[in-house]
């Protein structure tokens, strides 16, 4: 079920509940490595790529100086009209001293690099480093050097197109060297090129009213270190005409945001190979305005009094197109959807921390995890998508609605957050091959409004304690073929999982309640099978599958008794089970054996119930 907003004020007590109910999940490794460095191929680029090679390329011996504390500029090449300072032609400049006023790049289509060497430059009515025309502009931070650019809060500029930002550049800038840059945005963006820029090193320090960066045509961060605090978006690319432009790709560095908007948004695809990144958006996941109860939903979104289109986009990493994670750390705070797609999101490497007041990751088409290590310490719905496939990696989510959802684009348009609006289609599916993936969920545990298949790896589930709400939930058809699937939650909305499974499951409405942290134990009469389960929820529905259950054997469920082995996710490994008192027992007579009272008042079911449902499909109002 989706929420409504309601008041900060009167979700207070619910949140402490909600607070207490979770409070189990965080990820060991929270925090980012600010000192991670990484390069790239240097055959994919002829500019190096890392501090030591670009900063060497320069050519020191040669370059001009500008020393403003000195006032003192080259005899050519270089013009001063009081406190302005501008390059007229391209070659290597070292810029060094305090000013207050501009230095503006006029180099008619021509390369400029340009050195800082502790230049300090504020300007109080325009970009301090304006860069209106060159060909490429490499900016060197020298190493040691301490380097800063402060504008005012209003511009007045005579520029056919005004610059909008403390350093503006029109075409493409590669910024790199050992030194650092501080940038101090009063007026609108911190730093904002119109063509492409790319970060080969170097550390930046970002303070801004709006954008921290802003790149048009595409953004590329090889190295360095990156710490951006803003009122708008961190870092964005916003080229939306041009289907090949537009793009970010970060392939290593650290990057520290807190923003009141997207920490990263690409208005085209986006690509991470590597890094370490620590993200806070809109003040985190705990100041998000939604509170999610379902006692309190009611059964109709009219109630929810904000539309997604009028709300501020809030997300950890965003794009318009695909989003390609191989590698890096990530913990990410957000008030919106930690990771974001309007695309497809896929998932192959990566260690990943993330607290988010909307969906953990969400992909308007199709999310694919085959490794990695991903924790949604906190989220409204752990991870949602067309359709989901997991092939492997380690999952572990904590969600108030739904663990993980198939249901299709339901983050409509852009921006903004809040209930997911969904549809009927065939493409809807949950596939897990491979992996382990752990659930405790409010709502639905797995949820598809199509398919449900499990034909490998790990999956443990703690479903709703209430009604309205099961440990898996499907529209057509959940399959069983292999791996170890174990599920737990009320059995008000037991449904029959398919016939046409390959590995055998038993389906158990207990008629008792298990107690969250009590033992259950179910063994084999004829064989040394035994499986103990300590539920992290209130439960009177327990499902098991293993390889190792065999039709026509006869199983003995008990309940309390005590275990010597060690317990991961409430599963017990190694030790042995001491015997508890005798719940049931039963035999698995079919693919889908299935035991006690089913919703609706159907009872004694052995064998399976075929593929009817005994609620609405796919959970949904």
């Amino acid at each position: 079920m989706k929420n409504f907003k309601i008041s900060k004020l009167k979700n207070l007590c619910l949140l402490l509940c909600l607070t207490l109910f979770f409070s189990p999940f965080g990820c060991a490794n929270s925090k980012t490595d600010g000192t991670v460095q990484f390069t790239t191929d240097p055959s994919t680029d002829p500019i190096a790529t890392s501090e030591d090679e670009l900063e060497n390329q320069v050519n020191l011996s040669s370059a001009l100086t500008i020393d403003f504390d000195k006032g003192t500029i080259p005899e050519s090449g270089v013009n001063k009209n009081g406190n302005d300072y501008s390059i007229l032609k391209g070659g290597t400049y070292i810029v060094k001293g305090t000013l207050q006023g501009q230095l503006n790049i006029n180099a008619d289509k021509q390369d400029v690099w340009l050195v800082l060497d502790n230049a300090h430059i504020t300007c109080e009515d325009s970009s301090p480093l304006c860069i209106s025309d060159a060909k490429n502009t490499y900016l060197i931070l020298r190493t040691g050097s301490d380097n800063s650019l402060t504008d005012g809060s209003a511009y007045s500029s005579s520029f056919s197109e005004d610059p909008d930002a403390t350093l503006f550049c029109k075409n493409d800038l590669i910024i790199g060297g050992g030194g650092t840059l501080s940038i101090s945005s009063n007026y609108n963006n911190a730093l904002h090129t119109k063509d492409t820029l790319t970060i080969r090193s170097a550390t930046i320090n970002i303070n801004s009213v709006d954008t921290g960066i802003k790149a048009k045509d595409g953004l590329i961060i090889n190295a360095g270190i990156l710490n951006i605090t803003c009122n708008g978006d961190g870092i964005q690319t916003t080229n939306s005409e041009d289907p090949a432009l537009g793009n970010i790709e970060i392939h290593g560095g650290s990057i520290t945001v807190k923003s009141e908007k997207d920490a990263i948004q690409s208005e085209n695809a986006l690509t991470i190979t590597a890094g370490s990144f620590n993200l806070t958006t809109g003040g985190g996941a705990e100041n998000a305005d939604y509170a999610y109860s379902t006692q309190m939903m009611p059964p109709n979104q009219s109630f929810y009094s904000d539309s997604e289109s009028d709300s501020v986009s809030m997300k950890g990493i965003k794009a318009q197109g695909a989003v390609n994670i191989s590698g890096g750390k990530f913990n990410i705070d957000s008030e919106d959807d930690s990771l974001h797609s309007n695309g497809e999101i896929n998932i192959s490497a990566g260690d990943f921390c993330l607290s988010s007041g909307d969906d953990g990751i969400h992909a308007d088409d199709v999310l694919s995890i085959s490794e990695g290590s991903i924790e949604v310490a906190t989220s409204y719905e752990g991870l949602e998508g067309t359709s989901i496939n997991i092939e492997g990696g380690e999952i572990r989510i904590n969600a108030y609605d739904d663990g993980i959802n198939s249901a299709g684009g339901g983050d409509s348009g852009y921006g903004g957050f809040g209930p997911d609006s969904f549809s009927d289609s065939s493409d809807y599916a949950v596939n897990i091959s491979g992996g382990y993936v752990y659930v405790l969920a409010m709502g639905d545990g797995l949820d598809s409004n199509g398919d449900i298949t499990v034909s490998n790896g790990t999956i443990i589930v703690n479903g709703s304690e209430s009604g309205g709400n099961a440990p898996l939930d499907w529209q057509t058809e959940c399959k069983v073929n292999g791996g170890t699937l174990i599920a737990c939650g009320n059995a008000q909305m037991m449904e029959s999982l398919s016939n046409a499974s390959e590995q055998c499951i038993l389906s158990l409405n207990l008629g008792t309640t298990l107690s969250s942290g009590s033992l259950s134990n179910i063994s084999a009469v004829n064989s040394q099978f035994s499986l103990t389960f300590s539920p992290a929820i209130n439960s009177s529905y327990l499902l098991v599958s293993t390889p190792d259950l065999k039709l026509g054997e006869t199983y003995i469920v008990r309940t309390g008794g005590a275990h010597s082995g060690k317990s991961t996710d409430g599963l017990y490994s190694d030790g042995s089970y001491t015997a508890g008192e005798k719940l049931i027992e039963v035999t698995q007579d079919s693919i889908v054996t299935s035991y006690g009272s089913s919703f609706g008042g159907m009872g004694g079911m052995h064998g399976g119930m075929g593929d009817n449902h005994m609620h609405s499909p796919g959970g949904r109002w």
